[in-house]
């Protein structure tokens, strides 16, 4: 389930990159699959896109912790 939605983000992200949100939601799916390197490039995108974004601030942060 976790894989459809990254994919369902992934398609979403190719016909809009420019979606801050999407971003950080494809993160989330990538970091419940174990995927956290990949999870914080999203994240840090996300970011770059939109720098007030604070799901994308906050899920970033635990990331980094948590891969320490």
């Amino acid at each position: 389930k976790l894989e459809e939605a990254a994919g369902h983000y992934r398609e979403v992200i190719r016909l809009e990159p420019a979606t801050a949100i999407v971003h950080c939601k494809l993160g989330s799916a990538l970091e419940k699959q174990g995927k956290t390197a990949e999870a914080i490039l999203r994240y840090r995108e996300a970011l770059r896109i939109d720098p007030d974004l604070k799901e994308a601030r906050s899920r970033l942060n635990a990331a980094l912790q948590r891969k320490k």
